[in-house]
């Protein structure tokens, strides 16, 4: 692979990191928005935030290690089209129950992004260590741009505009790793 291709891939790769990763903290400023809206108790809609949490562990113990029995592109594609499914029936949610379960399955997909760190180091073996560096940088751009975007449209436009920003940044992710057809190792 040549270093325009092996550039362009590590492009694409922080640009789906730095998109998906935004999403992973958004509910946390919309808990009392939540609260309001399903008219619950705000101890019950702190339980978002926990379950979203939750689902990421749960994630990272279930769904990263498939990653070792399937190809690893594949595999963040359909996490990554399950979970905009996900942020639909988020942004759908009769209840503050339907929407808890919905954030634990978004967040337990989210998890699943950390085989995207493989296909980083695949790209370039020689260069892994700077590859996982900007690589990591952007996802943790990404987690903090994204819980800043959160408060800045619940604060303009409410918590449904959230959950279009995550979609959005969702479908970005996904095109990005669509496009990428990167060999999985």
């Amino acid at each position: 692979m040549t270093s325009p291709q092996r550039l362009s891939l590590m492009v694409l790769f922080t640009v789906s990191a730095f998109a998906g990763a935004g999403t992973i903290h958004y509910q946390t400023p919309m808990l009392a928005a939540f609260a309001a809206e399903f008219g619950a108790d705000p101890a019950a809609a702190g339980w978002v935030a926990t379950l979203s949490f939750g689902g990421f562990l749960l994630g990272t113990i279930f769904f990263v290690p498939l990653g070792d029995r399937f190809d690893k592109r594949r595999l963040i594609l359909a996490e990554l089209s399950v979970l905009i499914v996900a942020l639909l029936a988020m942004a759908a949610a009769p209840s503050l129950a339907t929407l808890a379960g919905a954030v634990l399955l978004d967040c337990g997909l989210r998890a699943a992004l950390v085989a995207n760190v493989t296909l980083v180091t695949s790209v370039a073996p020689d260069a892994r260590s700077r590859f996982n560096t900007v690589f990591g940088a952007h996802l943790w751009a990404g987690n903090t741009t994204g819980a800043f975007l959160a408060s800045t449209a619940l604060a303009y436009a409410g918590w449904l505009a959230v959950c279009a920003i995550a979609v959005s940044a969702s479908c970005l992710a996904l095109l990005v790793q669509w496009r990428s057809r990167p060999p999985s190792p």
